[in-house]
């Protein structure tokens, strides 16, 4: 295979990976130029001298009167609902090799590319309509259901085979600042449809001051990373304040995502920067939006990547059909209706189909290494889960073919793990159910049985039939003698909790089996099995779970004590930041500390909790233990957006005589300055 030809199969890879980002904005025409109709020159007058010598009294042009501070926020009022059309249009050279080298080094090396090669292009578009009803949610914030309506969508000049995703209905949060976040999609759609969708809304994003202002300094983020902004107010109807203008401007990268993947020495240059926003004051939202950026991508002196992309969206009067329901619990249920599932499930691509023609799954196997061997992307996964998709009952004779190749004389151990990982990515109820069946069944190998156990906890939307095998298998080996067995059990103990916090994503509603472990924790007879039961209920976080283990933050054990911060990690609760702060200033193990770090960096209810973050900004200086201290600079890092005082505090810190790993760590949140 030619050279050219792996470096444009990489882009799969890459794409999807760390740029995907770049891929979805659209189509702006250039503005005209203003034109004025060229005054018709007036005869020359015959003017007395004495007339003509006499001086003329000009008068000055009104001075426009100066803007005044506005203070400015979005009101949208629960039921209202608004559409927009947007367009655009991206443009981008990149060098495929060098980024795929630089994030997955690994795989990189399989290619035998192994540095720099040179740019190729790549191109997007997209156009459709933006539908959204505004809910009720917290004050000062609404959920926002959403739907696109795509009228023309092309990646390098084909339609992507996750288009029809784009438009599946979704939703997200909208704050009276203007900030977006917290995007709930169908489960199972592809990322690549996830990242289109939420960079349109980014896209449309104006972020409004905290006081009163004409000019003021924001805090964000895209497919990226985060960035610094300026917003001026250039225009406004002062007597009414209707029609506001802004202008807002890029004005430098602060984190990049691409060195959060390991791509060190990266700087994103941004050449041109510019956005006009239009909107109503305590009105919903913005009412148009027009862009224009261009940023260069530079890895230690060499420009790996240049993309220019333009965008814009207006407000138009569409009404969407069908029309979204009066309450949001029947939006959400709807985006779990089974024609959903099915269509995430059942799905399959057309030329994929072609090339599994006529093939039973050992050819398809041979196939996928086949495609491995040739091009070294992602391509022979999409094949076998889409073989898998066109024929469920192939998943339990794949487990079956496992299951006979336990010592790897056909398979080597990763390859038979990516298999178990894409069984599960197929989704569908015969998938599920092959996995259950092995789980309690003694017939299957040892190896087999465990990983059926741990990648029971893969499938986004898990049915009963999993949870019920679970539950037996560990009720099963409660007397357990040999040190596997005890093993096994002790990883069906966490599985449960992840399959319950599936369970619980997909209804909204606290898990029964959520349930059932808080009270397996209040029966548990063992210290070993308090841990593991803590360690389960923080891969589920239902609220219930707080108030039932605080206690444990007290216990003489260290690693009971560790496991009550991991169970509470995922509690989508003020409380929880309130809880963490309590124990953590009493916690004098640094073993203890640091796993309860590691806890704070993937509890989500920090990043609203300000007082939580400026304790965490407080404390990181006070901090002597430079692994703790990597921890801390870690979890400042991941919401540098929401709390700008973060990078300062990272700033500052650099000036300490800190370790070489620390230091790394600050600039993996931050770019150096230049």
């Amino acid at each position: 295979m030619k050279t050219a030809y792996k470096l444009l199969l990489l882009a799969g890879v890459v794409i999807t990976s760390t740029l995907a980002y770049w891929w979805w904005q659209a189509d702006l025409p250039e503005p005209q130029p203003k034109t004025t109709a060229k005054p018709t020159a007036a005869p020359a007058a015959v003017v007395p001298a004495k007339i003509a010598a006499k001086p003329v009294k000009t008068t000055k042009p009104p001075t426009p009167e100066p803007l005044n501070p506005i203070h400015l926020r979005f009101q949208p009022k629960p039921g209202q609902t608004l559409s927009y059309h947007f367009s655009g249009h991206s443009d981008m050279m990149i060098d495929y090799a060098f980024a795929l080298f630089q994030v997955q080094k690994d795989l990189a090396k399989k290619t035998g590319i192994d540095g720099r090669s040179r740019l190729l292009p790549a191109k997007f578009k997209l156009e459709g309509n933006l539908f959204l009803k505004f809910y009720a949610y917290q004050p000062g914030a609404w959920k926002v259901a959403a739907r696109i309506e795509v009228n023309h969508y092309q990646l390098n000049d084909k339609t992507p085979i996750y288009a029809g995703a784009v438009q599946y209905p979704f939703v997200f949060t909208l704050d009276a600042l203007g900030r977006v976040d917290e995007f709930q999609f169908v489960h199972g759609i592809p990322r690549e449809a996830k990242d289109a969708v939420q960079q349109v809304l980014r896209s449309m994003q104006a972020q409004l001051a905290l006081k009163p202002s004409i000019r003021w300094q924001t805090k964000e983020k895209d497919g990226t990373g985060t960035y610094d902004a300026s917003y001026t107010i250039t225009d406004a109807e002062h007597k009414s304040v209707s029609i506001i203008q802004l202008q807002k401007q890029k004005q430098r990268y602060t984190s990049s995502r691409f060195a959060q993947q390991g791509m060190m020495g990266q700087q994103l240059n941004i050449k041109h920067s510019e956005q006009q926003i239009s909107l109503q004051n305590n009105h919903a939202w913005v009412l148009n939006v027009r862009l224009q950026e261009q940023v260069d991508s530079v890895a230690n002196t060499y420009l790996w990547s240049q993309y220019q992309y333009q965008f814009q969206a207006q407000r138009n009067a569409l009404v969407p059909d069908p029309a979204f329901p009066d309450n949001l619990s029947s939006f959400l249920a709807n985006m779990k209706a089974p024609s959903y599932r099915r269509a995430s499930y059942y799905a399959t691509d057309e030329d994929l189909n072609r090339l599994a023609q006529g093939l039973d799954l050992n050819g398809a196997l041979e196939q996928f290494l086949a495609i491995e061997k040739e091009d070294k992307t992602s391509l022979g996964e999409k094949f076998l889960v889409n073989y898998l998709k066109l024929h469920p009952e192939a998943a339990a004779e794949l487990i079956e073919i496992l299951n006979g190749d336990t010592h790897r004389e056909h398979f080597d151990e990763n390859t038979q793990l990516r298999l178990w990982r894409l069984i599960t990515e197929a989704e569908h109820k015969e998938a599920q159910q092959a996995v259950a069946n092995v789980i309690n069944n003694e017939d299957y190998e040892y190896i087999t049985r465990l990983r059926a156990v741990l990648y029971s906890s893969s499938f986004g939307d898990p049915l009963p039939v999993l949870s019920n095998a679970l539950w037996q298998l560990r009720d099963d080996l409660i007397d357990a003698d040999s040190q596997d067995y005890q093993e096994m059990r002790t990883v069906t103990t966490y599985m449960l909790g992840e399959v319950a916090h599936q369970e619980s994503n997909m209804s909204q509603q606290p898990s029964t089996l959520g349930q059932q472990l808080v009270k397996t924790l209040n029966v548990a007879t063992t210290d070993k099995e308090v841990t593991e039961v803590l360690g389960s209920l923080g891969n589920y976080g239902g609220l219930e779970v707080l108030k039932e283990v605080e206690f444990y933050f007290n216990a003489q054990d260290i690693d009971i004590r560790a496991a009550s911060y991991d169970a509470i990690r995922r509690v989508e609760s003020p409380q929880t930041v309130d809880t963490f702060v309590k124990y953590y200033e009493t916690e004098t193990n640094p073993h203890v500390q640091q796993k309860a770090l590691l806890a704070l960096q993937q509890m989500s209810a920090l990043e609203k909790h300000d007082a939580g973050m400026q304790w965490l900004r407080d404390k990181l200086p006070q901090e002597a233990n430079p692994e703790t201290q990597i921890l801390m600079i870690n979890v400042l890092g991941k919401y540098i957006e929401r709390h700008p005082d973060n990078e300062q505090v990272l700033r500052q810190f650099l000036t300490n005589n800190l370790t070489v790993k620390v230091r790394r760590a600050i600039y993996q949140n931050i770019v150096p300055e230049t």
